[in-house]
């Protein structure tokens, strides 16, 4: 007689905790270890998900911000530049994790050349005028044209300077998290900042370490190659494709995207802020900076 109440209990437990959960189903008290265990895994992916969704609002919310119409009585010329500021840190972000990693703070805010020389063609490289030229060219491409009557300003270069270690960091930190995943390691190796990973033999190997007591770090490591062997003439660099996918695929659709199957609902990631995707549906892979 006392087992039907036990059931009757349990049911009870896992029809209040739903809700609470989305449509991850609670167990109730008499759940063997194995489903508490699978059940709390599947709460921490949910947990991992909504909290991206919840900064990718708080980004198109400082765009909407950014974006609404100046006031009028605005005088003070810093004011006027500061209203700017979300979308330059917006469009900086992309900027600085897409496009150019280090560029020239003497060169963000000259006057952009009457007919500048194409980023995208090869004669940018032919003279340090080209390059110059070209870099304005990409940099006045990629900022809105609402920003570009500001972008001569001290005020325009200082604000990008400042965005771009914040937000390489912001994007290391996400990766951080899920490193283990990607790397087939165990993520204590990571997450924990003070374990000591220099004298982790997978992780030597893959930096192409040989002594934790002599750290020399190779340009280009073991870890951009196929089968982690190293090619001098750097034909397949870049090649240990699935492991760099991993990487862009965290970075651009989220952590959680790791561990399920993305989805075009739900809050906008990087992939679809940065216009990551075209019709192909492909990553502009025609620099190596995103990676």
């Amino acid at each position: 007689m006392s087992q039907p109440a036990a059931d009757s209990s349990d049911s009870e437990w896992d029809t209040n905790q739903d809700a609470d959960a989305g449509h991850i189903s609670i167990p109730g008290p008499s759940a063997s270890k194995g489903e508490l265990l699978k059940t709390l895994k599947a709460l921490q992916v949910h947990m991992q998900k909504l909290q991206e969704e919840n900064r990718a609002i708080k980004e198109e919310n400082k765009t909407l911000h950014a974006e609404k119409p100046k006031r009028k009585w605005r005088a003070d010329a810093h004011d006027e530049l500061s209203v700017h500021e979300d979308i330059i840190s917006i469009y900086t972000c992309k900027y600085s994790m897409m496009i150019e990693m280090f560029p020239s703070s003497d060169l963000l805010n000259k006057r952009l050349p009457e007919s500048p020389t194409p980023f995208d063609r090869a004669e940018r490289y032919k003279t340090a005028s080209t390059q110059e030229s070209s870099f304005m060219d990409e940099l006045y491409r990629h900022f809105p044209k609402s920003l570009h009557k500001v972008m001569e300003s001290s005020y325009f270069s200082n604000l990008v300077m400042k965005c771009i270690p914040d937000a390489r960091a912001n994007e290391i930190k996400k990766l951080c998290g899920v490193a283990g995943d990607i790397f087939d390691l165990p993520s204590k190796y990571f997450t924990n900042t003070s374990y000591d990973r220099a004298n982790v033999p997978e992780i030597q190997q893959l930096l192409g370490v040989t002594s934790s007591s002599n750290l020399t770090y190779k340009t280009f490591p073991p870890v951009l190659f196929p089968n982690l062997k190293e090619d001098k003439s750097l034909k397949t660099i870049f090649g240990n494709w699935e492991l760099l996918a991993r990487v862009l695929k965290a970075s651009l659709h989220g952590v959680t995207s790791l561990h399920q199957a993305s989805s075009g609902g739900g809050a906008h990631r990087n992939s679809m802020k940065w216009s990551a995707f075209g019709k192909s549906r492909q990553v502009p892979l025609h620099r190596p900076q995103l990676l």
